[in-house]
């Protein structure tokens, strides 16, 4: 409808779970604002309450549910609490759901993604690099949050290729898989056998270890990378900022920067590298962020 030159318009949510907002333009997600409402002078108690859980959440942390805070909007996520990544007992459940017919296809799911972990395992490092590091987070795929948001970079190997290409003197970067590619059945044909091994390849870059918490990578990284994942919201909420190489929701923060070429990425880094995006990491502009995205949302 819009190459027809018709008026699309998407209802999604915002980087808040609990609120939408409207987009306009598949290509660009241009957020809609109401024009006729003015930015709330507090923020609401649910948002604040999610702020405030996010930025003075500790390493290990849970909430009342039992959950890690580190891993947001994840606790609908079977085993999300734990760090059991591989269970027998999960994947038979996963075997053993659906039609008989297919069971043999949910076989070999579950021995690739067996296979897939102990190659990640082999490569991961549980070592956080002393020098300035980007950390990458991968996704769980099949998923929209790739395909098709993640736009030309929906093969992940083509964002952490340009990372690793774009990578300042004397900085790594470090990359790590989506929980839930270990804790939901897996689709065969999203990972290439040897990827984890691909990208340790790459230039200053290692695999990261399943086990370190998020908010240690977070508070320890020079800048945090993905394709629109919500790690990249819970790192801005931390005061890091972060390299979107698709249409992540939380685009519009100032210190989100979007990245569609390898140039992007450098000049990107080059920026962070020189502490051009500190005025964009206070206090002040995430609160005047939060405020514009209650505006423009219900």
């Amino acid at each position: 409808f819009e190459t027809c030159g018709l008026p699309v318009y998407i209802l999604e949510a915002t980087p808040i779970a609990f609120r939408a907002w409207i987009y306009r333009g598949v290509e660009t997600q241009d957020v809609v604002a109401h024009q006729e409402r003015e930015c709330p002078s507090e923020l609401s108690p649910s948002t604040a309450a999610l702020v405030k859980a996010q930025k003075d959440g500790m390493p290990g942390d849970r909430d009342e549910g039992g959950y890690r805070v580190s891993r947001i909007y994840l606790n609908s996520i079977e085993g999300s609490e734990t760090n059991q990544w591989w269970s027998l007992a999960r994947e038979t459940r996963h075997v053993l759901t659906g039609k008989l017919k297919s069971t043999p296809v949910r076989l070999h799911s579950a021995w690739r993604k067996r296979q897939l972990y102990r190659s990640y395992r082999a490569m991961a490092t549980t070592v956080i690099p002393t020098q300035p590091f980007v950390v990458y987070f991968m996704h769980y795929q099949p998923e929209r949050s790739s395909l098709p948001v993640g736009q030309s970079f929906t093969q992940q190997w083509m964002a952490i290729r340009a990372l690793a290409s774009a990578l300042p003197a004397g900085w790594k970067l470090l990359v790590r898989e989506h929980p839930t590619t270990w804790l939901r059945p897996l689709d065969p044909f999203v990972r290439t056998r040897g990827i984890y091994a691909d990208i340790a390849a790459l230039a200053n870059t290692q695999i990261c270890s399943m086990d370190i918490d998020t908010f240690d990578l977070v508070d320890s990284s020079s800048a945090v990378s993905t394709l629109t994942g919500s790690v990249g919201f819970q790192s801005l909420i931390r005061g890091k900022p972060v390299l979107a190489f698709g249409l992540a929701p939380y685009k519009d923060h100032p210190a989100c920067y979007r990245i569609s070429s390898v140039h992007d990425a450098v000049a990107a880094l080059e920026g962070i590298a020189s502490g051009a995006c500190g005025s964009a990491l206070t206090a002040e502009t995430l609160n005047a962020y939060l405020r514009w995205v209650e505006r423009c949302s219900v």
